[in-house]
C-alpha cells in the first residue's frame, strides 16, 4: 500500500503542475499575439501617413 501511495502524490502533483504549464503557454501566447498586433497596428498606421506625403511630393 506504501508503494502505491507515492506514485499518486505524484500524479497528483503533477496534475497543477501541468495546468500551471498549460496556463502559462497559454499566457505567453496571447500575450505575444497581442503584443504582435499592437506592433502590427502601430507599424501600419504611419506607413499609410508615409505614402501619403511620397505621393503628393510625387505630384
Amino acid at each position: 500500500m506504501r508503494v502505491q501511495t507515492p506514485p499518486k502524490q505524484i500524479a497528483a502533483k503533477r496534475s497543477p503542475t501541468a495546468l500551471i504549464a498549460k496556463i502559462a503557454f497559454v499566457s505567453l501566447t496571447f500575450t505575444y499575439l497581442l503584443a504582435y498586433a499592437l506592433a502590427g497596428q502601430m507599424i501600419v498606421e504611419p506607413e499609410p501617413d508615409a505614402v501619403n506625403p511620397s505621393d503628393s511630393s510625387g505630384l
